[in-house]
């Protein structure tokens, strides 16, 4: 569980898609004092695991990591 701060580019040597495929939920959070909404996306168990649906990653982005990450989905996606 993070806020992002910051995306940087990386090179992944072997690059391999992950074998289990599970929904994200996303949520805007209203947080008091923060300076913008914050976009919030969780994952959960997939039915393999041990407690299935339990939570089990959560990214948080404020608007300068949204920002970020929306400029590279509309690049890389060319949309």
């Amino acid at each position: 569980m993070a806020l992002v701060t910051e995306l940087v580019g990386d090179e992944i040597k072997r690059p391999k898609l992950h074998p289990t495929q599970v929904p994200c939920y996303w949520s805007i959070l209203t947080i008091e004092g923060a300076e913008a909404p914050i976009l919030q996306l969780d994952t959960r168990g997939s039915a393999e695991r041990e407690t299935p649906q339990k939570q089990s990653q959560t990214l948080q982005f404020d608007r300068h990591s949204a920002t970020q990450l929306f400029l590279i989905i509309k690049r890389e996606f060319n949309l």
